[in-house]
Parts: structure tokens; sequence; C-alpha cells
């Protein structure tokens, strides 16, 4: 294996750690104090086009910090197709379109603060503008700490101060050690964003869009209809986002998300992950011709399904009454 000096991603080679130990399943561990640890394939550093995503970088630094937070589970990047792929494998593109980007400056100071929504009221937290400015998706240190200074100034800190630390090496821009105590109006903006969801009557459906399932999907979205809630999928419409944008943005403002895994089709994963991160309920289905089918086949198709059933519970309806009954059921059982 080459002997890697520098993050992938971030080119940054001060206290990195990157282990021979952590090859494994040929893939490679990076331990970078910016972007944090995440894995990548041998492919993924030889063919990795990083001049494409210059100007992403802050998106990817961003989506590696969120992801891992949310998931506790170590992510593996990919360049091309993975034979086998998991919910924590992506390629960069899947990466960032996993997650809600902050394009504002509202937006990533409200991501910020949702960073540390799970924290304990009271608590004094502390970040270094050097080292944690992926937490709010800022571009740069620079950046971080005007949007730390700026939600001080709009009253979401009870205590906020700074110092400098300098630069931690030669040639490196002087940082800043910023601790900070959530105020009452942040915890009270936190629970504003989460009550846009409960007051909600949408329920997502992320499935297979073909015309042979067509039919299932319908019957999913009579049934949310049936329980008084409203459907939404992003079938036939146009949009001027691309599609997963749109998605996404549906998804963040639903009350549940409805995820049929048969097919096992890659944006389905991708909505559910998203679905997850969020922390929003999930109802996975899936059909039993395509369970059996599956199961039968014993190539990686059947791994994956037998990894969700070991991990969640997964409905498996025999026909369209009885994915009927299942939705509904379970619509009136989970909100």
């Amino acid at each position: 294996m080459e002997d890697y000096k520098e993050c992938v991603i971030c080119r940054n080679d001060w206290s990195m750690n990157i282990e021979e130990q952590g090859v494994l399943n040929n893939a490679i561990l990076f331990k970078c104090p910016i972007c944090h640890a995440f894995r990548t394939t041998d492919e993924f550093l030889m063919w990795f086009p990083r001049e494409k995503f210059e100007a992403d970088i802050w998106k990817i630094q961003g989506a590696l910090r969120e992801i891992r937070r949310k998931k506790k589970k170590m992510i593996t990047l990919f360049y091309g197709e993975s034979p086998v792929k998991g919910v924590n494998d992506y390629t960069i593109d899947e990466l960032i379109e996993s997650v809600e980007i902050p394009e504002t400056p509202t937006a990533k100071i409200e991501k910020f603060l949702q960073t540390y929504e799970d924290s304990i009221g009271g608590t004094l937290l502390s970040v270094s503008t050097i080292q944690d400015y992926p937490e709010a998706y800022a571009a740069n240190l620079e950046e971080f700490l005007w949007i730390l200074e700026t939600a001080n100034e709009l009253g979401f800190f009870s205590h906020f101060s700074k110092k400098s630390q300098g630069p931690s090496q030669e040639g490196q821009k002087s940082s800043h050690r910023v601790e900070f105590q959530l105020s009452a109006k942040a915890w009270g903006h936190l629970a504003s964003l989460k009550q846009k969801n409960i007051d909600s009557k949408k329920i997502f459906v992320a499935c297979w869009f073909n015309d042979t399932h067509d039919t299932y999907r319908k019957v999913i979205e009579d049934s949310i209809s049936n329980v008084g809630y409203d459907p939404m999928s992003i079938k036939e419409r146009h949009y001027p986002e691309t599609i997963i944008s749109k998605a996404l943005g549906e998804i963040q403002q639903s009350r549940l998300v409805i995820v049929d895994l048969t097919e096992q089709r890659h944006t389905v994963f991708v909505e559910w992950g998203f679905a997850l991160g969020k922390n929003i309920p999930c109802l996975l289905v899936v059909s039993k011709e395509y369970w059996d089918g599956a199961h039968s086949s014993g190539d990686e198709q059947t791994e994956k399904l037998e990894f969700y059933a070991k991990n969640y519970s997964i409905k498996i309806y025999k026909n369209e009454e009885h994915l009927k009954e299942i939705v509904e059921s379970a619509v009136r059982e989970i909100l």
C-alpha cells in the first residue's frame, strides 16, 4: 500500500493518523481531525477526481461528520460501484445527496445548533475553529468563527468566549478555541424545528418506480389517504431541483416515511438513510415474492436483506390487500 501522509479529502497533514491496521476488507482507514474517521477503497484513492469536487470539499467534510455522528458507524467511500454495497458505503455524489446541505448562513447556524440538540442543558461546550468547522458546513475556519459569533449575537448562546490558539504549525492560519452554552432561545428554536414535522400531515413514499410495481405504490398512497394523511412521492413530477434534492426536501417535512425495499433500489436507501438521520419514523415493507426470490438466489442481495431483517422490523406483504392492511394499521399505530 502506498504510504499516505495526508487526508485524501481535505489534504490536511496535521495530526493525521493513517494506520496500517486500517487496511481492512480492502479499505484504508483515515483519521483526520477535520473530516473525522472514514474508510476508502484502493480504487477511490486511485481514481477520486478531487479537482472535480474542489468547490464541494466543505460539503463532503460536513456530510462525513454528520453521518458519522448520527449513524455512529464507519463510512466507506467508493469510486464506481461496489459489488456488495451496504447502508454505510457511499460514492462522493451519494454522500452529498444523503444529507441536507445548508446553503445559507441561517441554515448553517441551524445545522450547527442541531449538532448539539442531544446535549444536556447547561453543558459548557467547546469547539476549535480549525478542526470543527465542518460541524456547521463552513467552508473554512473564518466562516465558522463568523457563524459562531453571529449565533451569539442572535441570542442562541447564554455563554460565549473565544481564545486565540495561534497557528498549530508553520504556515497554518490562527485558530480559536470557542466555549459556549446553548441558551433557552436556542433550545426553543430547536424544538420549533422538530415541531414542523409533528404538525405535518405528509407521509413520504420511497419505492421502486417501475410499471410492474406501480400498483403497489398506488396501494400505499391510497392507504395513506384512507387514514387521513397526505401521501407524497415524486414519480412523474417535474421540479426545478434535482429529483433527489426534491425528495430529501419533502422527507424533511414529512411525519413518516414508508420505505418499500422491493428490488432494493439505491435511491430508496438514500431516502431511508436521510429519514433515519432526521429521526423521522420509517415503516419498512417488501413484497413476499421478491423476498422469497432474493433468499433463494444466494447472492449479495440476499446478504443485504438478511442484514436489514436482523437490524430492522420489515413487514412482508403478500398482495395488494395485505399491503393495504399493513400500511393503514401501521400508520395509525405509529402516528
